[in-house]
């Protein structure tokens, strides 16, 4: 009877430190797929499920609500906050924190900052005819005509003239000094270079990664 009980510690013993050992190995692989991110003090996920769908008609009204509540908010390089100044793509990325998503595809990762380039390759279902914008869509502009786009604006509506009116946050649009989130038209429109997309939200899948490793 002794030697069953001695017999059966040293199996669960063996047991737990194999669960313990293997539990080790798999944290180290998850662990190998993260990148630390110091610039946010966080980790970019490699290789992280995720989805992507186009907003609803609730989601696009509420983004554009508190669109509209940003005029005349200051401009500033790299900024993402109204209190402290937007650019454009900050711009976009504090109207989809508004919204609770807080995540961003560039390419396989999820991040929380993004340029106007990246959101254009990974952040909208591309449109390829201007008749087809709805408001709220984004219009990108490849002002150098490189394939990298340097600025994105929140489309509005056409007017009878054919002018593109846009929401944006721009310092010095058109030879003119704004610097502040505004509304506008954009002039020499064509010669800019407009690309256009439907605005993608990106949400995470939960994986066991997501239980091992928080962010």
């Amino acid at each position: 009877m002794k030697v069953l009980k001695y017999y059966t510690t040293s199996l669960i013993s063996i047991l737990l430190v194999t669960i313990f050992l293997l539990i080790n190995v798999y944290y180290q692989i998850i662990k190998a797929k993260y990148d630390y991110y110091e610039d946010k003090n966080s980790f970019v996920i490699k290789n992280c499920n995720f989805r992507q769908s186009v907003l609803i008609n609730r989601e696009t009204k509420k983004f554009l609500y508190h669109l509209f509540q940003l005029k005349g908010a200051i401009y500033k390089k790299g900024g993402n906050k109204p209190e402290e100044g937007l650019d454009c793509s900050g711009l976009i990325i504090y109207l989809f924190n508004e919204l609770g998503y807080k995540w961003f595809r560039n390419d396989s990762m999820l991040v929380r900052d993004i340029s106007a380039d990246i959101i254009y390759r990974y952040n909208v279902k591309k449109i390829f005819n201007i008749k087809q914008l709805k408001r709220g869509d984004f219009i990108f502009f490849d002002q150098d005509d490189d394939n990298i786009m340097e600025h994105v604006s929140v489309f509005d509506f056409i007017d009878k003239y054919n002018n593109v009116w846009v929401w944006d946050a721009s310092d010095y649009p058109d030879g003119k000094e704004v610097n502040m989130v505004s509304y506008r038209k954009i002039n020499n429109f064509n010669e800019k270079h407009p690309y256009f997309g439907k605005p993608l939200k990106t949400c995470k899948v939960k994986t066991m990664y997501s239980y091992l490793v928080f962010p």
